[in-house]
């Protein structure tokens, strides 16, 4: 259930509009240019939508048809040499835009433009895919000046982990105490991973996404919780990840894209039980259970032993006591040694009607291994 952005949340993450530019057109190139280099077809390069002309690019440089041509937004065009040409303006690293434009007439005209924003994130670049085509830009993950965009990403496994959309009174939001809806992300893979400039949302099939704006790492094996409580005003160094939507407690998706808009995973979800989270189990790759131990940040668990007790009979015995969810069934299986693969049934269907259950098992040999299974 996506919650909608207020004006000034907007206005920090919009680009400004393009009314405020004289004229826009598309310039065509001569058919007949040559793999020898053609004359730019325009002479300025701005990142002001109210300074069109504000850095003239100097004469003599060529791009060849079909080719590209890199310039360095620095600041520093002293530092021009021979393929390499240095622009008099730097661009702003967070959010801005840049424009090629032609000088007609004293009048500056737009041959195109792109606007970019603070989701892109460091050692990644913004354009347009495929090359040149007038659809909104968007994040590479590999930066190609000079050559072809690449809107491939890097292969992670990210898992939406566990989620809650009716916290009633389980855990609080610790920016600001309410109880609020979260998910949690695991990373399945075996190297550290930073999601920013990924994308979360709620609506699948939309554009309506949300961009991480901020660094996200999760290390192997490690897990990120975020909030989903429609207040990414919160977000913050040293603080978990709060998007811009909340979870329906009716049920709906949760997906994760890359900043290219491809998927990398998604769980879908129907009526929720207040304070009882779902997850995967096991971590990442298992079936969804429904978690009354909710684990936000951790490992997911099914039920917990609470207590173990050996005591002498005519035979020696252990006591068994685990939480439960009411309705569901329990397995316990055995095996004396770790290096045996294979676990023996010795209880095969144990009902919970309660919170918890408990059993005696036969312990014959100093040593014995047991698993609680839920059926």
């Amino acid at each position: 259930m996506r919650k909608k952005v207020s004006e000034s949340d907007a206005q920090r993450t919009k680009p400004q509009s393009l009314a405020a530019i004289p004229c826009v057109f598309c310039a065509a190139r001569d058919a007949a240019a040559t793999d020898k280099g053609d004359k730019l077809p325009v002479d300025c390069l701005t990142d002001s939508g109210t300074n069109l002309l504000k850095w003239a690019i100097p004469a003599g440089w060529t791009i060849t048809n079909g080719g590209y041509l890199r310039i360095w937004l620095d600041g520093e065009p002293g530092e021009t040499v021979a393929g390499h040409l240095h622009a008099g303006f730097r661009i702003n690293p967070d959010t801005g835009m840049v424009a090629i434009v032609r000088s007609v007439a004293g009048t500056g005209c737009v041959v195109d433009y792109i606007y970019y924003g603070s989701e892109i994130g460091p050692m990644r670049s913004y354009g347009k895919y495929p090359n040149g085509m007038p659809y909104t830009g968007q994040v590479f993950e590999n930066p190609t000046p000079g050559a072809a965009n690449d809107n491939s990403s890097a292969i992670i496994d990210v898992r939406i982990n566990e989620w809650m959309a009716s916290n009633g009174s389980a855990i609080s939001d610790p920016a600001d105490g309410d109880f609020d809806d979260w998910f949690e992300l695991f990373n399945a893979g075996t190297n550290a991973v930073d999601l920013y400039g990924y994308k979360l949302t709620d609506t699948l099939g939309g554009t309506n996404m949300y961009t991480i704006p901020q660094t996200l790492a999760i290390s192997a094996k490690g897990f990120a919780i975020v909030w989903a409580d429609g207040e990414p005003g919160q977000n913050g160094p040293g603080r978990d990840l709060h998007v811009d939507f909340k979870l329906a407690a009716e049920g709906e998706s949760i997906a994760l894209y890359t900043p290219g808009g491809i998927l990398v995973h998604r769980v879908d979800f129907g009526p929720q039980a207040t304070d009882v989270s779902e997850g995967l189990w096991p971590d990442g790759n298992g079936e969804t259970y429904s978690m009354p131990i909710y684990t936000p940040g951790a490992s997911n668990v099914l039920f917990e032993i609470t207590d173990l007790v050996r005591y002498k009979t005519t035979n020696d015995q252990i006591r068994l006591k685990w939480n439960t969810k009411s309705g569901k069934h329990y397995k316990i299986v055995y095996k004396d040694s770790m290096t045996n693969t294979i676990w023996t049934t010795i209880l095969d269907d144990i009902p919970a009607e309660n919170s918890s259950v408990w059993t005696n098992l036969s312990m014959p040999v100093p040593t014995r291994f047991f698993k609680i299974m839920q059926k």
